[in-house]
């Protein structure tokens, strides 16, 4: 049903924190790891770990996907 996988994208977007948003726009704005932790303050590693969470969340397995699901789910 095209009204319950609709439903369920809104409930994975839910589940990200506004740090993993935040990371996900920038991500989307073609910022590297590096280049993003710099800006927030924290480490390319750190960044990764966010992005690994988004993946799990979105249930994605690359930047692109998980940049495309937010996309075109208006999340920026």
């Amino acid at each position: 049903h095209p009204a319950e996988s609709a439903r369920r994208e809104s409930e994975q977007v839910g589940r990200l924190s506004l740090r993993e948003r935040e990371i996900l726009r920038m991500v989307a704005s073609g910022y590297t790891s590096t280049e993003v932790g710099s800006r927030l303050l924290i480490s390319a590693m750190t960044v990764n770990t966010h992005l690994r969470n988004i993946y799990r969340k979105l249930q994605v397995r690359t930047r692109a996907q998980a940049v495309r699901f937010a996309s075109l789910r208006g999340l920026f």
